[in-house]
């Protein structure tokens, strides 16, 4: 089970999850993270209403600031990608 209460765990899962959504980007298959259709970065950054992902157990898994996810997405990728 995992410890909510450990920072490394959820600044873990935080970065996976911002790294996972960066790829159609490293990959040039999109110039923008909104851009990639098959992504959960739009449901969770509330682009989309999709039902795949669980966006409540997402933010309370990863710590993230639901209000602050797409800014946190953007200053993740790099600035050459801007």
């Amino acid at each position: 089970m995992i410890d909510k209460n450990n920072n490394n765990t959820i600044s873990y899962a935080s970065i996976c999850a911002h790294y996972i959504h960066q790829n159609p980007l490293r990959a040039n298959l999109a110039t923008d993270l909104a851009q990639w259709k098959f992504s959960s970065y739009l449901d969770l950054a509330g682009l989309r209403n999709g039902s795949l992902c669980n966006r409540k157990l997402f933010f309370d898994f990863t710590g993230i600031k639901e209000d602050e996810f797409i800014e946190e997405s953007k200053a993740m990728v790099s600035k050459d990608r801007l």
